[in-house]
C-alpha cells in the first residue's frame, strides 16, 4: 500500500450533478481518508450552504499504524479551509442553464417552469426547502376565490407584487419562529439562493401602492400545488 498522497481536484462542486446526497456523501467519505485530499472550486455565494456544521469541521480520519480492521467510522465531513481565488471569469458556459430556468431567456421578467423548480429543488439543504414550502403554502392560501389570479405573475424591474405577494418581514417572522432560519443572514441566505435562480422573485410595491417587500413564486396556482406534491415529506 502506498503512502502517498492522493490530490483530488474538484471543479464546480456546486453543481447539480454533484449535490445530491449520494454524490455528496461519497465526496464526503473520500475528503475523510488521512491520505485524499480534496480540492474543489464552486461560483455561489451561498454554495457554503450545502454543507451541514457538521460536515464542515469534521476531521480526517485516523489510523494509527497497526490498528486498522477494515470498519469505516460513521463521521463524514470535509474540514474545508477556504480561500478566495475568484478569477472574475465570464459565465459564457454557466448561464446556458437559462434555457431551462425560465420560459424566455431574453426577457427579464420570465417566468419559472416547473422543470426548472424540480432541478433546483434537488440541490438545496432541507430548510431551504422547509422555507419553499411555507412560501408555496401561504402564497397559495392568499390566492383570492376568482381565476384570473391563479396565473403565474412575472417580476422583474418595476414589478408590482400581486394580490397574492407574500410579506416578507411575516414569511422571515414566521421561519424564525419554526427554526428554519433563527438569523436574518440565513434567512437572507435561504431565500437568495432561490431569488438568485428566478424561483422566487419580490417587489418593493405591492397592488395597492404600499412600500416595503413582497415575495412570490413566478407560477400558476396549478403548478404551484404540484411543487407542493412534491415536498409532501418536507415538513414545516
Amino acid at each position: 500500500m502506498s503512502d502517498r498522497p492522493l490530490y483530488l481536484v474538484v471543479h464546480n462542486i456546486d453543481s447539480p450533478p454533484l449535490r445530491n446526497p449520494r454524490s455528496m456523501a461519497i465526496l464526503s467519505l473520500l475528503a475523510c481518508s488521512p491520505r485524499i485530499h480534496l480540492i474543489a472550486s464552486f461560483d455561489h455565494l451561498h454554495t457554503p450552504l450545502l454543507f451541514s456544521q457538521t460536515q464542515m469541521i469534521t476531521k480526517p480520519h485516523q489510523y494509527p499504524a497497526g490498528t486498522w480492521n477494515g470498519a469505516i467510522p460513521p463521521e463524514r465531513g470535509f474540514n474545508w479551509l477556504y480561500h478566495n481565488v475568484t478569477t472574475y471569469a465570464d459565465y459564457d458556459h454557466e448561464l446556458t442553464h437559462q434555457r431551462l430556468s425560465t420560459t424566455s431567456s431574453l426577457t427579464s421578467s420570465a417566468l419559472i417552469t416547473e422543470e426548472a423548480a424540480a432541478q433546483i429543488l434537488l440541490s438545496v439543504p432541507p430548510n431551504a426547502l422547509r422555507l419553499l414550502k411555507l412560501l408555496i403554502t401561504r402564497q397559495i392560501s392568499s390566492l383570492p376565490v376568482d381565476p384570473k389570479y391563479h396565473t403565474a405573475h412575472p417580476g422583474g424591474p418595476g414589478a408590482i407584487a400581486p394580490i397574492f405577494g407574500v410579506d416578507n418581514d411575516i414569511l422571515q417572522k414566521i421561519a424564525r419562529e419554526k427554526f428554519i432560519a433563527r438569523e436574518e443572514e440565513r434567512y437572507n441566505a435561504l431565500i437568495g439562493e432561490y431569488r438568485d435562480h428566478g424561483l422566487v422573485v419580490e417587489a418593493a410595491v405591492d397592488a395597492e401602492g404600499r412600500g416595503g417587500k413582497w415575495v412570490w413564486i413566478p407560477m400558476g396556482k396549478a403548478g404551484l400545488e404540484r411543487l407542493l406534491l412534491g415536498l409532501d415529506t418536507v415538513e414545516v
